[in-house]
């Protein structure tokens, strides 16, 4: 059911890491799963009425980021 989607996300994972996979990251196979695993978390908790929308996007937002390591995290930033 979710194999073409998960494809998609291994090749944007790759080309996020770059050619290699510097820094320990887990591989783009299981990183791919880890990112619709939020989004199916995040879609429950939607459906449910579980948390705020805003509370929703900002962890969406801050553990995808951390799952991808694509941005730095906001304490770093502020060292």
């Amino acid at each position: 059911m979710y194999q073409k989607f998960h494809t998609f996300i291994v090749e944007q994972v790759q080309t996020n890491q770059g050619d290699t996979n510097a820094g320990g990251q887990p591989d783009a196979a299981m990183t791919a799963w880890a990112v619709i695993g939020l989004g199916m978390m995040a879609n429950i908790t939607q459906e449910l009425g579980l948390l705020p929308h805003e509370t929703q996007g900002q962890m969406v937002r801050e553990v995808g980021a951390k799952m991808l390591n694509s941005v730095p995290d906001r304490d770093s930033e502020n060292r």
